[in-house]
């Protein structure tokens, strides 16, 4: 997994690494485990945008057909 920049400020980008190129969701959430958002895309990765998330730490992980292929920290800053 590599996320360029991170901690980010406006937007980052998520790449999977080892896998096909295919369709995968990310699914965000805060410290405690609740769900901010979900982002549906075809690749190896993502263009992640910060939108209005408040500065802070965020978990995240990526699926494909619901099984997890990658998980991490995101900082938001």
């Amino acid at each position: 997994m590599r996320i360029v920049p991170n901690p980010l400020t406006d937007s980052a980008l998520l790449q999977v690494e080892g896998i096909e190129p295919g369709p995968l969701r990310l699914v965000l959430t805060d410290v405690s485990g609740k769900l901010l958002r979900h982002v549906e895309t075809v690749g190896t990765g993502f263009e992640f945008q910060r939108g209005d998330l408040p500065a802070g730490m965020y978990l995240f992980q990526i699926e494909r057909n619901g099984e997890r292929v990658g998980s991490g920290k995101l900082m938001v800053r």
